[in-house]
């Protein structure tokens, strides 16, 4: 059982893919991760991208409650 004063963050998740930055799909909206993890209070917003030569992967990465 946690400790009342501490709180329980989650977090969500949301890609899209960018092939030689002209052709971008996928969701990679903070409202799109917010609710792919269950969140309605966002403690945090961050971005995660691989790149590979021609093609990247964006993914945003939200943590709340």
């Amino acid at each position: 059982m946690p400790d009342k004063g501490k709180l329980l963050l989650t977090s969500g998740k949301a890609c899209g893919t960018n092939i030689l930055g002209l052709f971008i799909s996928g969701d990679m909206s903070v409202e799109a991760a917010k609710k792919n993890g269950g969140i309605t209070k966002v403690s945090s917003v961050n971005k995660e991208i691989k790149g590979y030569a021609v093609y990247a992967e964006v993914c945003t990465v939200v943590t709340g409650r």
